[in-house]
């Protein structure tokens, strides 16, 4: 097994973190809280921020997870590579969802939440837990970790048909066209979940390919200030054409390079050793949500609901939440080690962090 280059291991960690600032600001959007009429043009331009984040970061993380599951793949290493997801994606998957099916129950029975969710109650059933655990229902960002435990139990069929160089590139070139075809035609019948999980296997699937053969480019250190900044032009393309001209095909076109583009272009870059809160990416992640939630409403409810007021907010939450979570990532490392690897905080106790780049 080919052992990664510390200097590319620390160049994943910087570009996944940039890309979970990017989503953590996507779920800081605060213009459902604060009143948009008070100030509308920063109510729209943190809402076409938030909208550019979004489709960059939602399909450069699959690529990552895509390009690190297959990295050194063979059939003989599933069992193993499945072992560790059971424990990085599976468990936390189910956790955290059950952690904020309590929160929302629990902001309804406290005396000092409850007026702001009066009229609503959260069924506490078998099928509601059900439905919290398993679809994610109170914990939306969560979707992608749904998605990403499928195509993860897909491994075997996805090695089958990539781990040849034209017939994997073939393959990614079918599943383009059935994405399409599916997408704009919507056959009668089809739901809205496979539709999506169909949209988003080709920024997943260009990662695996990637890692299966073109490792070596990936994993250049460092990349040429030339070529990086090729591919950031590139990224660059394909944004414009996304805001100045959005269709379906500008959509798709992103989904299925900017991962590979930006992992590219910022190649160029010399990351310093990465900082300490990029060890609690998925902390962050699987918290931030819950985190922002309570201090916009907060905010808007305690302090003042001006447009304003909320722009500030948004600029400055993010770091707010990183702090939050990586103070109370190193406390749960510190006092509840067990916990804190079974939610994703930190690694395994006795060994290094989870965290590590695999």
């Amino acid at each position: 097994m080919q052992k990664m280059d510390p200097l590319v291991s620390r160049r994943i960690t910087w570009i996944r973190s940039i890309f979970c600032i990017l989503v953590v600001y996507v779920h800081c959007r605060n213009t459902r809280w604060f009143d948009v009429n008070t100030a509308p043009g920063i109510a729209a331009l943190e809402n076409r921020l938030c909208d550019i984040f979004a489709i960059i970061a939602v399909p450069a993380f699959f690529f990552i997870s895509g390009y690190l599951f297959f990295r050194n793949y063979q059939p003989d290493q599933l069992l193993r590579k499945w072992k560790s997801r059971l424990f990085t994606l599976v468990i936390p998957f189910i956790l955290w969802n059950l952690i904020y099916y309590l929160a929302e129950i629990l902001v309804r029975v406290l005396p000092f939440t409850a007026g702001a969710f009066s009229g609503t109650e959260i069924p506490v059933t078998f099928q509601g837990i059900l439905e919290a655990v398993f679809n994610y229902k109170y914990l939306p960002s969560f979707w992608f970790m749904q998605y990403l435990i499928i195509y993860t139990l897909l491994a075997p069929v996805i090695y089958f048909l990539l781990k040849k160089r034209i017939a994997g590139f073939m393959t990614i070139l079918l599943v383009i066209a059935a994405t399409v075809g599916f997408t704009m035609q919507q056959p009668a019948g089809w739901a809205l979940f496979p539709l999506l999980l169909l949209q988003y296997i080709p920024a997943y699937l260009t990662g695996c390919y990637a890692s299966l053969h073109m490792k070596k480019m990936f994993e250049e250190r460092p990349i040429p200030v030339w070529k990086g900044m090729i591919f950031g032009l590139l990224s660059a393309a394909l944004i414009l054409w996304q805001l100045l001209k959005p269709s379906f095909f500008s959509l798709e076109a992103i989904r299925l390079f900017i991962g590979a583009f930006l992992w590219l272009f910022l190649g160029m870059i010399s990351f310093p050793k990465p900082a300490r809160f990029m060890q609690y990416t998925f902390f962050l992640y699987a918290a931030h949500l819950m985190i922002a939630k309570i201090i916009n409403m907060g905010i808007a409810i305690k302090v003042n609901n001006h447009m304003i007021t909320g722009g500030i907010t948004w600029l400055l939450l993010p770091a707010v939440i990183v702090g939050i979570c990586t103070l109370t990532g190193i406390l749960f490392e510190r006092f509840l080690p067990h916990a804190a690897f079974l939610l994703g905080i930190g690694g395994k106790p006795g060994k290094s962090s989870q965290n590590a780049v695999k």
